[in-house]
């Protein structure tokens, strides 16, 4: 389990998705639960990317869950298949609370 925060230099959706499958290919006989996040975009200041990655359906959902309701108001679902859900948080560390959260819903859900 873990949580990592970085910053691509263009096109965080696809660099984001690439760390993900790399780590999920290096987690693939295990049971895991990761998140991978960036901050924005030059081009978008407020909105950062999040991927949630799991070993199965349910741990990916109640993660996906407990981060909407933990940032709540500020996503949007990008994508979201049975081990991955990826979306866009608005003003993301803009509250006290946002660097516990990245925590928070992965704690909670192994």
């Amino acid at each position: 389990m873990g949580v990592s925060l970085t910053l691509s230099k263009n096109d965080n959706g696809h660099f984001l998705s690439q760390v993900a499958s790399t780590i999920k290919h290096t987690l693939l006989l295990q049971q895991y639960l990761f998140a991978v996040a960036a901050t924005g975009s030059p081009s978008d200041f407020n909105a950062s990317s999040l991927i949630i990655c799991g070993s199965n359906e349910s741990i990916v959902q109640r993660a996906a869950l407990l981060a909407g309701s933990k940032f709540l108001g500020r996503v949007q679902v990008l994508q979201h298949d049975d081990k991955e859900w990826a979306a866009s948080v608005r003003d993301i560390g803009t509250s006290n609370y946002d660097e516990e959260v990245r925590f928070d819903f992965l704690l909670w859900n192994f």
